[in-house]
């Protein structure tokens, strides 16, 4: 007996680019979802994020309408496409910030600046780690 699983895709995608993503070619996984990847049509290298599971759709939904938002006040990495398989939206391809670090204690008060401003354009950020804040020449992104 066989059996078929409907995959989810991420719903609200407003008119951006999509890009399979056995267009990419991985350079290196910087987490396991995480990947700095190249593309034949972009002269940088990318980070390709992706969801691995149903449940973490609504997160890379609201992930993207985040970075939009935060992109248009020239906040963090710029949003390139929507990376996809097979059609369905799963994830999104970002800049790759080349030099850039992970932020560290050290980093916290511009982190925390980072946050106001988000804070103040209504974006709650909702994983706060430092993982989720890089800096680069000692500014942070």
């Amino acid at each position: 007996m066989s059996s078929c699983y409907q995959y989810l895709s991420i719903g609200m995608t407003r008119k951006r680019e999509r890009i399979d993503h056995l267009e990419f070619k991985q350079v290196r996984q910087l987490r396991q979802n995480i990947h700095v990847v190249t593309h034949p049509r972009f002269d940088q290298t990318l980070v390709v994020k992706f969801a691995k599971f149903p449940w973490q759709m609504p997160y890379f939904e609201a992930e993207i309408i985040a970075y939009e938002w935060s992109n248009s006040h020239g906040i963090g990495p710029k949003f390139i496409a929507h990376l996809t398989e097979a059609g369905r939206v799963f994830g999104l391809v970002m800049e790759y910030i080349g030099g850039a670090r992970f932020a560290d204690t050290g980093d916290l008060a511009a982190c925390q600046e980072i946050l106001s401003r988000l804070h103040s354009l209504g974006i709650k950020h909702g994983d706060i780690n430092k993982y989720n804040f890089v800096s680069e020449k000692g500014k942070i992104c």
